[in-house]
């Protein structure tokens, strides 16, 4: 597959989450958390495939014209031969083909590009970003993040689904 069709393909999945989940979310009053959104984008697609910014924003504007972007984005900074690393333990451990995906057999060119394609689209966001240093452990990464969202809470509630730090 071109860097072309995957940009439409994603898109097209994204038209449909924001339709069917993300929206329908916002409009009942509840928080959407999201793995990736048009920042990773603009990492994978435009930055490490080399597709234009203009077609990227473009897109964008078309796909999510009746929304807004995220209120706050949590970049989880990686170098990429740690990334690798865990892709090829995760790849061994994996029961099924279907477990990896056609990203995991990227090289690490590529994923240099995409670290810095996350950094470029930070550049747009000032105080709506956090970096989180992904080399740490998992639970010390999931004590900042509960930590992080804390304020955002009301008074006297809990980050759903965590332990308090």
């Amino acid at each position: 597959m071109d860097g072309l069709t995957e940009l439409l393909i994603i898109f097209a999945a994204r038209r449909d989450h924001l339709r069917q989940t993300i929206w329908p979310a916002l409009e009942r009053g509840q928080w959407v958390i999201s793995d990736r959104f048009t920042d990773s984008t603009r990492a994978y697609q435009g930055t490490a495939r080399g597709l234009p910014s203009s077609l990227i924003e473009a897109m964008a504007q078309a796909v999510e014209a009746e929304g807004r972007g995220p209120d706050h984005v949590f970049y989880f900074d990686l170098p990429a031969e740690v990334a690798a690393k865990r892709r090829r333990e995760r790849s061994a451990g994996a029961l099924l083909a279907e477990e990896t995906d056609r990203f995991d057999s990227e090289t690490i060119a590529f994923f240099e590009r995409v670290r810095l394609g996350y950094r470029l689209a930070a550049e747009n966001r000032a105080d709506r970003q956090t970096w989180i240093d992904a080399q740490r452990p998992v639970g010390a990464i999931q004590q900042d993040l509960v930590r992080l969202m804390k304020p955002w809470l009301p008074a006297g509630s809990s980050v759903p689904g965590a332990a308090s730090p």
